[in-house]
């Protein structure tokens, strides 16, 4: 596993009974079968807090970056169940089971994300560092418990390189920054996610109309986390005075367009990125918000 995705040191007893260490990369259905008794998987917290925690990550992480496909984490979100309680077996990672992977590991650290933005905000009904309401056995912060159940999925972003996991990459990313782990490197981590994004070619224009015009909403998203992966490198190189992971010469995808979660029409999404495509030919990346926001890079649905 790459360092910069270390598992955590075995944590001692007085933590609680779901502390537990990520999965072995590899293993047989015996040893994976003994290693989900030995570590079982904590309960889901209780749908009211379920759905605050996936406000606040909505409110304080996706509203500033949109890296994340919210519609399919709505999806995912209403099917917590399935998708995080039924652990696949550890080393098989292909198909359905990596899909479940990505989606279990981002429930999972949403979960603790908006645990730990709740409590740190002191916002009405945060549960305690030493809740019980979900369960007399757990004792660690409910955070630290979704947070290790993430780290659980992590052999599943080592194995397979796709959009998703420079997402999934982002996310870990933006946690480790606001809150630090000792056992994750966020400079490692912000590394591995550009250089993913890169071996993708995310920071390269498709200039295939035809190949753009085949799913406008991915390409869209493509933009997107590139851009946060971008801005994520510049700041993180910046703060700690070290060379930044691309040049800006390579880049010549296009900025995101400045539309509302709300739109999803393809057609429409598509004819905005041909006339975004046409004022920027030969000019920068962002040169068609020079003179700000207008019908061309933006659609706003207001009530």
């Amino acid at each position: 596993m790459n360092s910069a995705l270390r598992r955590p040191n075995t944590i001692t007893t007085s933590q609680g009974r779901f502390a537990f260490q990520a999965p072995p990369e590899s293993a047989s259905a015996e040893s994976a079968l003994s290693y989900g008794i030995e570590n079982p998987i904590p309960p889901l917290p209780p749908p009211h807090l379920a759905d605050q925690y996936f406000d606040m990550v909505y409110n304080h992480v996706q509203a500033q970056y949109s890296f994340l496909d919210w519609h399919a984490l709505q999806l995912w979100h209403r099917d917590r169940d399935n998708i995080c309680l039924n652990r696949p077996i550890i080393g098989s990672g292909q198909g359905t089971d990596h899909a479940r992977g990505l989606a279990a590991f981002m429930l999972w650290l949403v979960y603790g994300y908006g645990a730990r933005l709740m409590e740190e905000r002191k916002v009405e009904g945060a549960v305690s560092h030493e809740a019980s309401d979900l369960g007399q056995v757990m004792t660690l912060a409910n955070f630290q418990v979704y947070y290790s159940a993430a780290v659980a999925c992590l052999s599943t972003l080592t194995s397979h390189h796709s959009l998703a996991t420079v997402q999934c990459l982002l996310l870990l990313e933006t946690y480790s920054i606001w809150h630090a782990r000792s056992e994750i490197s966020t400079w490692q981590v912000a590394g591995l996610a550009l250089r993913t994004a890169i071996e993708l070619g995310l920071h390269r224009r498709t200039r295939s109309r035809s190949e753009r015009e085949k799913d406008p909403l991915r390409y869209e998203m493509k933009k997107r986390v590139f851009w946060t992966v971008y801005t994520m490198d510049r700041m993180i190189a910046l703060q700690l005075g070290r060379p930044s992971g691309i040049a800006d010469k390579d880049i010549d995808i296009e900025f995101p367009l400045n539309i509302d979660l709300q739109v999803t029409d393809p057609k429409h999404i598509f004819e905005m990125q041909n006339r975004q495509i046409e004022i920027t030919k030969d000019r920068y990346p962002g040169a068609e918000y020079t003179k700000g926001y207008d019908q061309v890079n933006s659609v706003s649905l207001r009530l």
